[in-house]
Protein backbone atom coordinates (compact mmCIF):
# COMPACT_ATOMS: atom_id res chain seq x y z
CA UNK A 1 0.00 0.00 0.00
CA UNK A 2 1.49 3.09 -1.16
CA UNK A 3 1.24 6.30 1.66
CA UNK A 4 -0.32 9.54 0.88
CA UNK A 5 0.36 12.38 3.08
CA UNK A 6 -1.71 14.87 2.95
CA UNK A 7 -0.80 18.46 3.34
CA UNK A 8 -3.23 19.63 5.25
CA UNK A 9 -2.84 17.01 7.76
CA UNK A 10 0.72 17.63 8.73
CA UNK A 11 1.13 20.39 11.27
CA UNK A 12 3.48 23.90 10.44
CA UNK A 13 7.26 22.80 9.98
CA UNK A 14 8.51 26.63 10.01
CA UNK A 15 9.68 27.02 12.95
CA UNK A 16 11.71 24.11 12.91
CA UNK A 17 15.64 24.24 11.28
CA UNK A 18 16.65 23.26 8.76
CA UNK A 19 12.88 23.82 7.07
CA UNK A 20 11.59 20.74 5.48
CA UNK A 21 7.70 21.15 4.19
CA UNK A 22 5.42 18.70 2.75
CA UNK A 23 7.58 18.51 -0.74
CA UNK A 24 10.62 17.88 1.50
CA UNK A 25 9.07 14.07 2.86
CA UNK A 26 7.27 13.53 -0.37
CA UNK A 27 10.92 13.47 -2.39
CA UNK A 28 12.86 12.34 -0.15
CA UNK A 29 11.29 9.57 1.29
CA UNK A 30 8.18 8.45 -0.52
CA UNK A 31 9.74 8.85 -3.90
CA UNK A 32 13.34 7.13 -3.10
CA UNK A 33 14.53 4.68 -5.88
CA UNK A 34 15.99 2.73 -3.56
CA UNK A 35 15.17 2.38 0.02
CA UNK A 36 11.80 1.55 1.47
CA UNK A 37 11.04 4.02 4.57
CA UNK A 38 8.49 3.31 7.09
CA UNK A 39 6.33 6.32 8.40
CA UNK A 40 4.57 6.36 11.70
CA UNK A 41 2.56 9.47 12.88
CA UNK A 42 2.18 10.53 16.46
CA UNK A 43 -1.72 11.82 16.18
CA UNK A 44 -3.00 14.91 18.00
CA UNK A 45 -7.02 15.42 17.03
CA UNK A 46 -6.56 14.00 13.60
CA UNK A 47 -3.60 15.69 13.10
CA UNK A 48 -0.17 14.61 12.93
CA UNK A 49 1.46 16.33 15.71
CA UNK A 50 5.30 14.77 14.57
CA UNK A 51 6.12 11.93 12.06
CA UNK A 52 8.73 9.53 12.54
CA UNK A 53 10.38 8.15 9.46
CA UNK A 54 12.01 4.92 9.94
CA UNK A 55 14.10 2.34 7.53
CA UNK A 56 14.88 -1.88 8.34
CA UNK A 57 18.10 -2.64 8.17
CA UNK A 58 19.37 -6.11 8.02
CA UNK A 59 22.25 -8.05 8.38
CA UNK A 60 22.56 -11.92 8.41
CA UNK A 61 19.49 -12.88 10.24
CA UNK A 62 19.79 -9.86 12.33
CA UNK A 63 17.55 -6.76 11.46
CA UNK A 64 17.00 -3.37 13.63
CA UNK A 65 14.94 -0.18 13.09
CA UNK A 66 16.59 2.73 12.39
CA UNK A 67 14.60 6.26 12.84
CA UNK A 68 16.42 8.49 10.42
CA UNK A 69 13.75 12.04 10.57
CA UNK A 70 11.56 13.25 12.68
CA UNK A 71 9.19 16.09 12.05
CA UNK A 72 7.40 17.68 14.92
CA UNK A 73 7.80 18.93 18.57
CA UNK A 74 10.31 17.10 20.31
CA UNK A 75 7.97 16.07 23.67
CA UNK A 76 5.40 14.66 21.49
CA UNK A 77 7.97 11.40 20.81
CA UNK A 78 7.60 10.22 24.35
CA UNK A 79 3.78 9.27 23.09
CA UNK A 80 5.56 6.64 20.54
CA UNK A 81 7.32 4.62 23.22
CA UNK A 82 4.89 1.58 23.68
CA UNK A 83 3.94 1.91 19.91
CA UNK A 84 8.16 1.47 19.24
CA UNK A 85 8.74 -1.36 21.55
CA UNK A 86 5.74 -2.92 19.85
CA UNK A 87 7.45 -2.71 16.80
CA UNK A 88 10.35 -4.07 18.31
CA UNK A 89 8.25 -7.05 20.07
CA UNK A 90 6.55 -7.77 17.04
CA UNK A 91 8.82 -8.14 14.28
CA UNK A 92 11.63 -9.25 16.19
CA UNK A 93 14.20 -6.31 15.74
CA UNK A 94 17.77 -5.95 18.12
CA UNK A 95 17.35 -2.43 18.61
CA UNK A 96 15.71 0.59 17.57
CA UNK A 97 18.75 3.66 17.07
CA UNK A 98 18.06 7.37 16.63
CA UNK A 99 20.65 9.31 15.55
CA UNK A 100 19.89 12.87 16.52
CA UNK A 101 21.14 16.31 17.29
CA UNK A 102 18.65 18.82 18.94
CA UNK A 103 16.33 16.57 21.52
CA UNK A 104 17.28 16.98 25.38
CA UNK A 105 18.34 14.15 27.00
CA UNK A 106 15.40 13.60 29.76
CA UNK A 107 13.05 13.53 26.90
CA UNK A 108 14.59 10.94 24.92
CA UNK A 109 15.40 9.00 28.26
CA UNK A 110 11.58 9.50 28.56
CA UNK A 111 10.87 7.99 25.31
CA UNK A 112 12.77 4.84 26.04
CA UNK A 113 15.67 5.33 24.77
CA UNK A 114 19.05 4.95 26.25
CA UNK A 115 22.65 6.84 24.92
CA UNK A 116 25.70 5.35 23.20
CA UNK A 117 29.35 5.66 24.62
CA UNK A 118 30.92 5.32 20.98
CA UNK A 119 34.11 4.56 22.83
CA UNK A 120 33.27 1.18 24.13
CA UNK A 121 32.77 -1.47 22.39
CA UNK A 122 30.29 -3.79 25.12
CA UNK A 123 27.15 -2.51 22.95
CA UNK A 124 27.94 -2.75 19.61
CA UNK A 125 25.08 -0.04 17.48
CA UNK A 126 26.56 -0.03 13.66
CA UNK A 127 25.90 3.13 11.68
CA UNK A 128 27.48 1.13 8.67
CA UNK A 129 25.10 -1.30 6.95
CA UNK A 130 26.38 -1.51 3.30
CA UNK A 131 28.65 -2.62 3.91
CA UNK A 132 28.48 -3.67 7.18
CA UNK A 133 30.89 -2.62 9.77
CA UNK A 134 30.73 -3.88 12.86
CA UNK A 135 31.83 -0.97 15.07
CA UNK A 136 30.47 1.56 16.74
CA UNK A 137 30.95 4.36 15.02
CA UNK A 138 30.13 8.96 16.09
CA UNK A 139 29.28 10.48 13.08
CA UNK A 140 29.91 14.21 13.46
CA UNK A 141 28.47 17.78 11.55
CA UNK A 142 28.85 20.81 11.38
CA UNK A 143 26.36 23.92 11.25
CA UNK A 144 26.61 27.78 11.37
CA UNK A 145 23.38 29.08 13.50
CA UNK A 146 22.80 31.90 15.21
CA UNK A 147 18.93 29.99 16.40
CA UNK A 148 20.42 26.63 17.96
CA UNK A 149 18.07 25.98 20.26
CA UNK A 150 15.26 25.00 17.14
CA UNK A 151 18.09 23.54 15.47
CA UNK A 152 17.47 19.75 14.87
CA UNK A 153 19.87 17.09 12.70
CA UNK A 154 18.71 13.37 11.75
CA UNK A 155 20.44 10.26 10.10
CA UNK A 156 18.65 11.07 7.12
CA UNK A 157 19.78 14.96 6.67
CA UNK A 158 23.14 15.02 4.87
CA UNK A 159 24.38 11.88 3.49
CA UNK A 160 24.58 9.52 6.11
CA UNK A 161 21.11 7.48 5.00
CA UNK A 162 22.02 6.75 1.20
CA UNK A 163 23.53 3.60 -0.61
CA UNK A 164 26.98 3.14 -0.27
CA UNK A 165 28.96 1.58 -3.65
CA UNK A 166 31.32 -1.12 -2.09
Amino acid sequence: MKLKIKRKNISDGTHFIPYKDFNYFQKRFLQHPIFIYQFYGIFSNKFISALIVCRVLTYCDSKCIRIVDYYGKHDKIIFAKPYLLNLLIEYNYEYIDFLQYGFKNDILLSAGFRFLDYEKDDIIIPNYFAPFIRKNRAINFAADLDQSESFTVFKADGDQDRPNKY
